[in-house]
């Protein structure tokens, strides 16, 4: 993690436990002082990375089947400002060095939503997460088209 960042888009949500939901729901829990100064405060990395991942893979879903040369290159450069853009510097320096290695995938939205969900996958299995199934891409597609 960069710890030279400090914005909440740099840290993780922290996670209330099983007993600290409960002091939350009895008025035992104490608002942080973030809380209190920041009541619609910035999302933390963990809450916008997640928002993100839905967008993009709408994007991905919603891509053409057939897209033109000039929508292949937007697409690209789509996922590169992404990758140049995202404000949290380590996820967009760890999607740089992925998109280096592997490109998106624009032949169509097959191959995009699946190029997404292996890009997705990498981050999950670095983070410890649950991995996606990549291989029915239809049904990708039809779960973020709706």
């Amino acid at each position: 993690m960069n710890h030279s960042c400090q914005t909440s888009i740099c840290i993780d949500k922290p996670q209330l436990s099983k007993l600290s939901q409960s002091m939350y729901m009895s008025g035992l829990y104490k608002q942080t002082e973030e809380e209190k100064l920041y009541p619609e405060r910035p999302l933390y990395r963990t809450e916008y990375g997640r928002m993100t991942w839905k967008v993009l893979h709408r994007i991905a879903a919603m891509y053409d089947k057939n897209p033109s040369e000039g929508d292949k290159k937007l697409m690209l450069e789509t996922f590169k400002g992404v990758s140049l853009h995202f404000p949290c510097e380590e996820c967009a320096k760890h999607f740089q060095k992925e998109i280096e290695v592997d490109p998106p995938k624009v032949e169509d939205n097959k191959s995009l939503s699946k190029w997404l969900c292996i890009q997705h996958n990498n981050v999950n299995k670095r983070l410890g997460k649950e991995l996606f199934n990549c291989e029915n891409v239809d049904s990708l597609i039809f779960e973020y088209q709706l």
